[in-house]
């Protein structure tokens, strides 16, 4: 399978993902702010494009994400009080993802700022981030349900 890369060798795109080709191929991913107004908290229109709009796999999907809040959010805070930088870029790493995929962007640069600074090793630094980390899982949690998960709460649907 052939897979675009933009870019050169050596560099890294715009995410801070290298593109050298002997640390593996680099997948260009759509990050969910990307054609939304900036200060999106979650891009519905791309979470369902995710999901080939499919409301229910949509709704099921969020309801999982929604599960695992606070064990992505206790991954993160025992790393950083573990102070073990591997762990932390870890778990930063799989929220990112996860944030990604959900469309929350906002969640998805808090989540990658920190996997950036435990690469580094700035565990004071990541420490800082944790409570604006927080503050975004919540509002993209409350963005959710008000945008997808409410009308099925209610009985209804869009």
């Amino acid at each position: 399978m052939n897979i675009p890369l933009s870019g050169t060798a050596g560099e890294n795109n715009k995410y801070g993902t290298s593109l050298d080709p002997a640390q593996g191929p680099a997948v260009q991913e759509t990050i969910p702010g990307e054609g939304a107004k900036p200060g999106t908290v979650f891009n519905m229109d791309e979470f369902m494009r995710r999901n080939c709009g499919d409301l229910e796999l949509a709704r099921d999907v969020a309801a999982i994400f929604i599960d695992y809040r606070r064990e992505y959010t206790a991954s993160i805070r025992n790393a950083v009080a573990a102070g073990d930088d591997v762990e932390l870029r870890r778990a930063a790493h799989k929220l990112r993802g996860a944030a990604i995929n959900i469309a929350l962007p906002l969640l998805a640069e808090t989540a990658g700022a920190i996997e950036s600074v435990a690469v580094a090793g700035d565990l004071g630094k990541a420490g800082q981030l944790l409570p604006e980390l927080e503050l975004q899982f919540e509002r993209g949690v409350e963005a959710i349900r008000e945008l997808l998960l409410a009308p099925l709460e209610k009985g209804t649907d869009h």
